[in-house]
């Protein structure tokens, strides 16, 4: 027997999904505030973008900036912040984008996004890993696994 759904629990489902969403929107904007910008428009990014948005604002912020200011003669200030337009957010997320894609980083920017669908229940992230100049195991256990048989 299926269980029939109530009006009220369509909407609290609704509602969970929008969690996500609403918590990259707020971290979009405690980024821009801690780098005196302002957005008048963000709602006006689909949900989709500001998904991914929200979880690189930090990356895509300057080019953002950037691409305002050189696309803005007299740029738009408001109690000490510059007023950046959701169209040059758009536009840094794409140039990140652009980045990502052409870049040795495309794996990770889909690694962030996409769960791995081998967990049962889990939301397991599938990650290339990064390669660093610096090692980032401490010297003794570097140590211990080339004493290791192989």
């Amino acid at each position: 027997m299926k269980p029939i759904l109530s009006a009220g629990s369509l909407n609290w489902r609704r509602m969970l999904k929008m969690i996500p969403y609403q918590d990259n929107r707020n971290h979009i904007i405690e980024v821009l505030t801690a780098n005196d910008l302002d957005c008048n428009d963000l709602g006006t990014i689909c949900m989709a973008d500001t998904m991914v948005l929200g979880n690189y604002i930090e990356e895509i912020v300057v080019s953002a900036i950037s691409y305002h200011l050189m696309n803005n003669k007299d740029p738009e200030y408001r109690n000490g912040k510059l007023i950046i337009s959701s169209a040059s957010l758009s536009h840094g997320l794409s140039e990140f984008q652009e980045g990502k894609s052409d870049g040795k980083d495309t794996l990770n920017l889909q690694a962030k996004t996409q769960p791995s669908k081998d967990t049962e229940g889990e939301a397991a992230i599938t990650m290339k890993p990064e390669t660093k100049t610096e090692s980032t195991i401490p010297e003794s256990k570097v140590k211990q696994s080339h004493q290791l048989p192989h």
